[in-house]
């Protein structure tokens, strides 16, 4: 089945076997390429750990990363401040609330990751009408969804530095946004950081850095922007960081279609396994 086909309904717990191994695969052809798709399991934990390591922003490499002129910058290519481990990995795989989506190369190395969960404990006790931004018949639509749980949230995109650009991110939410709406989710709420500043040792710092790239991303494929939440504090080693969290909703009966005329113009084509 391809771009655009109904994805497999599934009994029972829906997250669970919606974003199980055996039901959440696939193949990606793609430039020529034959790439697949799938829920990442133990064997890929230490693959899972080493992208999160080089995303991270730390003691030892923050001037560069909040260089504004630099090729790396925050602003540009994004970054993390607390950083999966292969136990912290292993620990989410062992529950029932997350998931790590993945895309990989012929050879089989993950190319790039979308973390997903069912909670996300930024968002407790959210109040949907919080912004004007987002029309009354949504506010109704999504309190209902969050009683009845049917709101994912989207925690991470990585994207291997050879693959960026390339719509990587795009194919990947396209996949699993889709099995979540073919199972009964309606919407996902994420978020997009902008550092306000930073402090290591007795220097600090005000910055307004915004990751640019996630925030026109998630634009793009018609998220909705909705406000932000308080300012928080997040620690990398001596490194602290003050980071304002940008709040998206992202609505799958708009971004969808989107993201499917997004997957066709980059040359991709999702073709589905276990379709009943």
């Amino acid at each position: 089945m391809k771009n655009g086909s109904h994805m497999r309904r599934i009994g029972g717990d829906k997250y669970m076997s919606c974003f199980s191994h055996d039901n959440y695969c696939g193949e990606i052809t793609y430039n020529g390429q034959r790439l697949s798709f799938e829920s990442a399991g133990t064997e890929d934990v230490g693959r899972l750990a080493e992208m999160y390591a080089d995303t991270a922003i730390h003691a030892g490499n923050y001037r560069e990363r909040f260089d504004l002129s630099g090729p790396n910058c925050f602003e540009k290519i994004g970054g993390m401040f607390v950083v999966h481990s292969e136990d912290s990995i292993l620990k989410e795989l062992a529950g029932n609330n997350s998931f790590f989506a993945v895309i990989k190369d012929s050879c089989g190395k993950i190319i790039a990751i979308l973390w997903v969960s069912r909670s996300d404990p930024s968002f407790v006790g959210f109040d949907p009408d919080f912004s004007s931004a987002l029309p009354e018949a949504r506010q109704r639509e999504i309190s209902d969804a969050l009683r009845d749980g049917k709101v994912l949230y989207p925690r991470e995109v990585i994207v291997d530095p050879e693959h960026r650009c390339k719509g990587m991110t795009d194919v990947l939410c396209y996949t699993v946004f889709s099995a979540a709406h073919a199972n009964g989710y309606i919407c996902s709420l994420g978020e997009v950081y902008k550092v306000c500043g930073y402090r290591i040792g007795d220097m600090i710092m005000e910055t307004d850095m915004l990751n640019r790239g996630g925030y026109q991303t998630i634009l793009g494929m018609g998220g909705r922007f909705i406000g932000a939440f308080p300012c928080r504090r997040a620690y990398a080693g001596c490194l602290e960081v003050t980071i304002e969290p940008q709040v998206f909703s992202l609505w799958y009966d708009e971004i969808l279609p989107v993201l499917k005329q997004s997957v066709y113009d980059c040359g991709a084509c999702v073709q589905w396994e276990n379709q009943a």
